[in-house]
C-alpha cells in the first residue's frame, strides 16, 4: 500500500520530479534558499532564467466535465505575472505535466485542448 503524502510532501515530490525532468532535457535547475519566494525553482535554458511555480493537482475531486485547475499560492494569494514566468502542474491522475508560460490567469479549464498540451515542455525553451 502506498504511503499517503501530506500537502507539503506532495509539493516537494512535484518539485523534485519537475527538476529531474528539466535536467533530463538538458536544463540547469536551481532552488531558492528561502521558502518565501513566489516561485519554487529557477530553470536556466541558456538564454534566460525562468522562475517556475510547481503545483501538484488531482482532478478526481473536481466536477465532471471540464474542471478548472486553480493557480494560487498555499495562502490563496494569486500569483502576479511579474512574480512567476512558468507554471508547471503535475497532474497525478494522468501522471503528466501541464507546463505553460504564465500570463496572470488564475485558473485553467481542463479540456481536450489542454490534454493535447500535456507533457509539452516548450514553455521552457527560449522565446524571442
Amino acid at each position: 500500500m502506498p504511503i499517503e503524502l501530506d500537502i507539503n510532501q506532495k509539493g516537494c515530490f512535484a518539485e523534485y520530479l519537475f527538476a529531474l525532468k528539466c535536467m533530463e532535457l538538458g536544463y540547469n535547475v536551481s532552488k531558492p534558499m528561502l521558502d518565501a519566494s513566489r516561485y519554487d525553482l529557477i530553470v536556466d535554458n541558456v538564454k534566460e532564467l525562468l522562475r517556475v511555480q510547481v503545483k501538484y493537482r488531482t482532478l478526481k475531486e473536481e466536477k465532471k466535465g471540464n474542471p478548472k485547475i486553480r493557480v494560487a499560492s498555499s495562502t490563496n494569494r494569486p500569483y502576479k505575472a511579474s512574480d512567476v514566468d512558468v507554471i508547471a502542474i503535475y497532474l497525478i491522475d494522468y501522471d503528466s505535466w501541464l507546463v505553460y508560460r504564465y500570463d496572470g490567469k488564475q485558473s485553467i479549464r481542463f479540456n481536450d485542448a489542454v490534454i493535447k498540451k500535456l507533457n509539452n515542455f516548450d514553455a521552457l525553451s527560449f522565446h524571442s
